[in-house]
């Protein structure tokens, strides 16, 4: 991967790397920008093994990420829009208080940081050549939602994000550097991988989208002014471009690259109609399998398309990938029977950071053709038909895809318990009228309102984990199990937010 990227910048230095807020960059100007990132760290020597990025809509925030890796560290996104309490958790789980940051206003930086400042860096001698990493190094760490209250790290190997490149360009598409992906994704959810290490490895360009009150349109302005071929996309995005379809034509788009949670069949074929010669792809796999995993490219005619319940197939494994479904006794089910989907091969990750237990609970070792391997679970449900392509049931669990993002409610459940001293917090997950999935909290009256618990919240947790709505009952419902009756508290819900959408 490293050698790729290098060879883009030195052998296509005059090609566009990137279109950043209207701006055309070249991969020469890409290198230059990365080789005074390096001679910054060079000077500094941070002693970690992780170094955080503040993920901002610049060259420098992307050369970082370079410099970075040659340099022999590991990079952690942290997002602009996260709360700092948040970021903070962070960068004290991977013990580093080394921040790169083209620029950060004192909102988001902790006292306890070192920050480096990439902008305004003196002009040096280009130097791309580095030293190899161990494949088993880490070289990125993600962190998603956990329900502990505390986020998860996700850690990135060297070898996990070259399989999973591998994989990639394994599926034929007629990808070279003449094309131009998107990228809209905040650098802290890995489909953004997928929008940018692609092209770099190529020498194609990255065509970013500015953050925006309105990002969604932003993306399809950008997608006709730089005549976009390639867009990796999750399906809420879609949801909201809907009501503008009949107005979206983009002739030039090649592969329409859809994932990160269900993608429903008509949503698809509605997309469809906006992108005359686009080939639409279906992929899916955990944040714990980097990237994706597993592909369904849609047929040509609707009718065609493969579908359970309405949302479309899971598809089928990719290179370097063997999945298998279990049951509650981790046995194999056989065909056409619903079980636990479950990953294994170099792009799954070794396992969370500093999380023996939970490590213990996801993964387990198995002899399949008298080779024992060791497999995730995953969480999802799913079948198989005769033709080896899987097909999306739901989860097993309570985790759910918002905006892209894999959620635990029981992070945003913890947070809130502890805030308003009671045990009787449940979120719940709703479509709202966009089709979207929202999260709705319903709690036991408190002395706490709503207002001011949505606000403790907002301190503490990104965007797309904070709740559409707060209800406060007297009791919650339960079921003849003694439990709280979730679909009760659906029903409740529905009905208040029917009435009056926001928090009461």
């Amino acid at each position: 991967m490293l050698a790729k990227i290098k060879t883009s910048i030195l052998q296509r230095a005059t090609k566009i790397a990137f279109y950043l807020k209207n701006e055309a960059y070249t991969y020469a100007s890409l290198g230059e920008e990365v080789a005074k990132v390096r001679a910054l760290l060079q000077k500094e020597r941070p002693n970690t093994q992780f170094i955080g990025i503040l993920a901002q809509d610049d060259l420098q925030t992307y050369a970082s990420i370079i410099a970075v890796w040659m340099e022999g560290y590991a990079f952690v996104p942290l997002s602009t829009k996260s709360p700092l309490d948040r970021n903070i958790i962070v960068m004290e789980q991977v013990d580093s208080i080394f921040v790169l940051a083209s620029e950060i206003k004192p909102t988001q930086s902790a006292a306890t940081w070192k920050v480096l400042h990439t902008s305004g860096l003196p002009p040096t001698a280009l130097s791309l050549d580095f030293k190899t990493p161990d494949p088993e190094q880490i070289i990125c760490m993600l962190f998603t939602s956990g329900s502990t209250g505390t986020p998860k790290g996700v850690p990135y190997t060297l070898r996990n994000l070259n399989c999973s490149l591998d994989a990639f360009f394994a599926l034929g598409y007629e990808l070279n550097e003449a094309d131009r992906f998107l990228q809209m994704f905040d650098l802290t959810f890995d489909m953004s991988l997928l929008s940018y290490l692609p092209a770099w490895c190529i020498g194609a360009a990255v065509c970013t989208v500015p953050e925006t009150k309105i990002k969604y349109l932003s993306a399809i302005k950008v997608m006709k002014a730089h005549k976009v071929s390639v867009a990796a996309m999750v399906p809420s995005t879609l949801n909201l471009l809907k009501p503008y379809f009949s107005q979206i034509n983009l002739p030039e788009l090649r592969y329409s690259i859809l994932g990160g949670e269900a993608f429903y069949v008509t949503l698809a074929t509605a997309w469809a109609a906006c992108i005359p010669n686009a080939r639409i792809v279906n992929i899916s796999g955990p944040c714990e399998t980097t990237m994706a995993c597993v592909s369904y490219e849609l047929e040509k005619e609707p009718e065609q398309y493969k579908s359970y319940q309405e949302v479309l197939a899971f598809g089928r494994p990719w290179k370097n990938t063997q999945t298998i479904l279990i049951d509650e006794n981790q046995q194999v089910v056989t065909q056409g029977e619903i079980g636990e989907l479950c990953f294994s091969g170099d792009h799954v990750m070794k396992g969370y950071w500093k999380l023996p237990e939970k490590n213990q609970k996801v993964f387990f070792e198995k002899e399949i053709q008298g080779v024992v391997k060791r497999f995730y679970r995953s969480g999802d449900l799913a079948f198989q038909d005769e033709d080896g392509i899987y097909y999306s049931c739901g989860r097993k669990d309570y985790q759910y895809k918002i905006q892209g993002y894999k959620v635990e409610l029981g992070e945003l459940e913890t947070l809130t318990r502890k805030f308003i001293n009671t045990d009787q917090v449940v979120a719940i997950v709703l479509k709202n009228e966009n089709d979207i999935f929202e999260i709705h909290l319903v709690s036991a009256k408190t002395n706490y309102t709503s207002a001011v618990i949505l606000a403790h919240l907002k301190e503490k947790l990104p965007l797309y984990l904070l709740p559409a709505s707060i209800t406060q009952l007297a009791v919650l419902p339960q079921n003849i199990s003694g439990k709280v009756d979730r679909q009760a508290l659906r029903k409740i819900v529905l009905r208040k937010t029917t009435r009056k959408k926001g928090i009461d």
